[in-house]
């Protein structure tokens, strides 16, 4: 299965390649398709319009995007996002383990673990805004994959979250979008939502995660900090999105490195298509680490 997965990616990413070493006339005649969904997704833009349409995985899986939203359009144009975390998932999720998928969106990594785990394994995600629940809901309806519709946080309690509505939903957050159209995302609305820790979560499931990848919008740091005994005794992978891009109220990356590597984890950064060992850095800009604990080193 890994094999399957990593070719699948890598034919995905020559296409891509292929495409963009075309011109624009070329590329609309070429491949015209292309052409229009950019097309589409520009009008969209202009009329503040959504569109939902069947996109199709680099593995071959259907799902469920919504249109003008960023990830949809990559999905839809390459069947892919985020190689690293993608390759991170193929290469070390387990056949037959449980992985936990904190951010799921509408569920393009919750999909591919559950792909990699198989029947006999496990997945867990969590999504606390309600709209995006429901598409993530219906692209994994009769797979099994456990949704918690709540926020992963360092305390267990309520939290006002902003949604941006689903054009705009990877950007959902606790604190300011790390984008930077902010006039166009300026007109949320607020959801509070209960949140719980991945510790107390395992702890009262029973559940031992080898793999959580976690994409929580500027709130790592809080999800890290809540998973202390997963961290120290359980020793899961661990792929987690970092950014600094001027968030108020978010910790810095840095930080985040540091607090896991004191857990005798070891980070490692997608170059060239393969793992290479990281240096932590002093600021980072939005990038994807893999962090192995010492048995996997």
């Amino acid at each position: 299965m890994t094999e399957k997965l990593l070719q699948a990616l890598a034919d995905a990413r020559q296409r891509r390649r292929e495409l963009s070493r075309l011109s624009f006339i070329s590329r609309l005649f070429l491949k015209p398709r292309m052409a229009f969904i950019s097309l589409w997704i520009s009008v969209l833009k202009m009329t503040g319009t959504t569109s939902s349409v069947s996109a199709t995985a680099f593995w071959g899986k259907k799902m469920k995007v919504v249109l003008p939203e960023v990830v949809s359009g990559e999905i839809l144009r390459f069947g892919y996002i985020e190689e690293a975390v993608a390759s991170a998932i193929i290469t070390y999720a387990k056949t037959g383990g449980t992985a936990i998928d904190v951010g799921g969106h509408f569920g393009f990594f919750t999909l591919l673990l559950s792909e990699k785990v198989g029947e006999s394994g496990r997945v867990l995600v969590f999504e606390p805004i309600p709209s995006t629940f429901a598409i993530l809901s219906e692209n994994s309806a009769g797979l099994p994959i456990t949704k918690i519709n709540m926020a992963v946080w360092d305390k267990a309690e309520k939290v006002t979250l902003r949604d941006y509505g689903l054009s705009y939903s990877a950007f959902n957050s606790i604190r300011d979008p790390r984008t930077g159209e902010r006039r166009n995302t300026s007109r949320n609305k607020s959801v509070t939502i209960e949140a719980t820790t991945l510790d107390s979560y395992v702890a009262a499931s029973g559940i031992r995660p080898d793999f959580v990848k976690i994409d929580a919008e500027s709130a790592e740091f809080e999800v890290i900090t809540g998973m202390d005994r997963i961290l120290r005794e359980i020793k899961p992978v661990v792929c987690i999105e970092l950014g600094d891009v001027g968030v108020e109220g978010a910790t810095k990356s840095r930080t985040i490195v540091n607090k896991l590597i004191s857990y005798d984890y070891r980070p490692y950064e997608w170059h060239e298509e393969s793992f290479r060992e990281h240096v932590p850095a002093s600021d980072y800009p939005y990038s994807n680490l893999l962090f192995l604990p010492p048995q996997v080193h």
